[in-house]
Formats: structure tokens, C-alpha cells, sequence
């Protein structure tokens, strides 16, 4: 269950973010931006109308698609807030995170990590937004991170502090809490080579200090079966706890 603060937190976060971004319609052709005046509502007159072959265009159209998005998961936070608490939801203007990563699983760690890093040939093609996956179960993890609103990477290169490189399947940001943490979906532990693989990750990850439940989740799955409903649910656990101990929420 999502904490009263957690909630707070993210509504604050996001809403900082949409600020920041252009509000319009978004037609076949072309885009039409409207001039914001600073309290989220449209200003009568005040609008500029772009095609979509111009670079700024297509770069309004972005801004405004994300914050289509921002409002969802604003409104899905608003529901989810009127379904299980009471009142109105509190203005938070401060939300600095209070205690680091203690293993510098941060937004910079994030960031240095390069997508799609992992040289090794693909078996199979699954396509999800220009990305190509090993799997359909790893498409389906990515289209579940996306409507949880996590910015994540695909099998990215991660470099260790002591040298060690190693491509997890997953990179995901946690952007209000400046954390990330890494996914492993574990699906052929009977294979003897994927089990050493696996086995020799997991040994790198807790000597580099990483926590099972923190900076690591590790998911077992069957060859062909997952069980996305529970995938999900320890997603939230994971981001749950890590804004919890980011803001020091009891």
C-alpha cells in the first residue's frame, strides 16, 4: 500500500514537472502550444500553431504528450489517495531527499548507464518503442515499468566500484527520491550456463552492497510464464521503500 507521504511526494514531484512543460492539442500535421499563465490553465488567444516536419514542432509535441502522461499519473495518485485515505491532499513544497543511496544507486548513477549497452546477440526480436527485447515477457516488464511511470533502461552497461562491468536487465529511476535500482528477471534457472550467469550477478551485486528489496529486485519467473500481477505489486514495494528511506518516512 502506497504511504500517505510516498503519495504526497510523487504529487508534488510531478506537478513541479508538468509546470516545466507545454500544454496543447496535438493534431495529424501539426501541433498547437498554448501559452500557459502560470496556473496550469490555458490563456484565451495566446496560441502557436507548429507543424509537425519543424524540429520545434516535434519537440512541443513531446513536451506536450509527456504531460498528458503527468496528468494520468497525477490523477491515477488523486484516486488511489480518495480511495484509501481521507481529506484533501497536502501541499508539499519542500521535498528534498533527506538520506542518499549509501551505495550511490542515485539519478547520476542512472545516467551514466548507457541502453541497450549489452553487445551479446539478440535469439529473438520483440520491439517496444525502438527498443528491441530478448522476450515478450521483458516487453511486457517495460510497458508495466512505463504505466508506473518509471524511467528505466534496457540491459544497460553498469560499471561497478570495484571495475566489475554487468548488463542487469533492467535500470529503473526512481526521479523524486534520486534513487534507481536494478531488475533481474530470472527465467531459465534449469539451464546450467544461465544459472552460473545468474548466480555470478547476484554475487556482484550483494559485494557491491546492493539490498535485495532496495537497490536489487530479483524476479523468478518460469521459461514461457510470469506472474506480471505479482512483478508489479514488488515494483511499487521496491519504490515504496526506497522513498520511504530517502524522506525518512516512518
Amino acid at each position: 500500500m502506497k504511504s500517505k507521504e510516498s503519495i504526497i511526494i510523487k504529487i508534488a514531484y510531478l506537478s513541479e514537472l508538468r509546470s516545466k512543460l507545454p500544454s496543447g492539442y496535438i493534431y495529424a500535421n501539426s501541433v498547437v502550444q498554448m501559452e500557459d499563465s502560470g496556473s496550469g490553465e490555458w490563456t484565451d488567444g495566446k496560441r502557436h500553431h507548429l507543424s509537425l516536419n519543424s524540429e520545434r514542432g516535434r519537440r512541443v509535441a513531446k513536451g506536450i504528450r509527456l504531460r498528458m502522461d503527468i496528468d494520468r499519473r497525477i490523477k491515477e495518485l488523486e484516486s488511489y489517495w480518495r480511495t484509501n485515505y481521507k481529506g484533501k491532499i497536502p501541499d508539499k513544497k519542500d521535498f528534498t531527499v533527506k538520506v542518499a543511496s549509501p551505495c550511490g544507486m542515485n539519478g547520476a548513477f542512472f545516467r551514466r548507464a548507457k541502453q541497450e549497452s549489452n553487445d551479446m546477440a539478440h535469439r529473438s526480436s520483440f520491439v517496444y518503442k525502438g527498443v528491441c527485447y530478448r522476450s515478450k515477457n521483458e516487453v511486457i516488464v517495460a510497458e508495466i515499468l512505463d504505466e508506473l511511470g518509471l524511467e528505466f533502461k534496457y540491459e544497460p552497461k553498469v560499471v561497478l566500484d570495484n571495475g566489475q562491468i554487468v548488463y542487469p536487465d533492467f535500470l529503473v529511476n526512481i526521479a523524486e527520491a534520486d534513487r534507481c535500482f536494478i531488475i533481474e528477471i530470472q527465467g531459465m534457472m534449469n539451464d546450467a550456463k544461465y544459472l552460473t550467469n545468474a548466480i555470478q550477478k547476484e554475487s556482484a551485486y550483494f559485494q557491491h552492497g546492493f539490498r535485495d528489496g532496495k537497490e536489487i529486485l530479483f524476479f523468478k519467473s518460469g521459461t514461457d510464464s510470469m506472474d506480471f500481477d505479482a512483478f508489479r505489486l514488488l515494483v511499487e514495494a521496491v519504490t515504496e521503500a526506497n522513498i520511504k528511506e530517502a524522506f525518512k518516512i516512518s
